[in-house]
């Protein structure tokens, strides 16, 4: 359970196998990307809603933003270890 500006919130995936399949396509595209200096953030993102667009074509562009957000969001309250491990951040600036 996240707790919220309004208290607790539940995080939940989706109950349709086929968006949990794009969702888990969107968490890892975003995962292989995201340690990528060269990329922006919504470069990164794209990466992601290209993936669960391939898994579930159907969606309109605002579904697939939508869905790709909170694939994102899922992955990085229920494994943010694993989502966030391919990422090696940068050191830490000595004054």
């Amino acid at each position: 359970m996240v707790e919220g500006a309004h208290g607790p919130a539940v995080v939940a995936a989706p109950r349709d196998s086929r968006l949990k399949e794009g969702w888990r396509a969107a968490a890892i595209a975003f995962r292989a990307v995201y340690g990528d200096r060269e990329l922006t953030y919504n470069q990164k993102l794209d990466h992601a809603e290209a993936a669960l667009k391939e898994v579930v074509p159907e969606l309109s562009n605002r579904e697939v933003m939508l869905e790709t957000i909170a694939a994102i969001h899922y992955a990085s309250v229920v494994a943010p270890g694993w989502l966030y491990a391919l990422h090696v951040p940068e050191p830490k600036k000595r004054i």
